[in-house]
């Protein structure tokens, strides 16, 4: 289940890649342009939405 706050705006397809980007790097240690974050952001649409 997921619960949207009133007033809260849903996740842009670019915020959801920058935190990625910043996952893989400082989590990771891998690069922010590490090709398996282009890949799983193919299927993504913006806004993105959860099913």
């Amino acid at each position: 289940m997921i619960y949207f706050p009133e007033g809260v705006s849903p996740v842009g397809k670019s915020r959801l890649e920058q935190w990625l980007k910043t996952i893989y790097q400082r989590v990771y240690n891998c690069s922010p342009g590490d090709p398996r974050i282009a890949q799983m952001m193919q299927a993504v649409t913006d806004p993105v939405t959860f099913a």
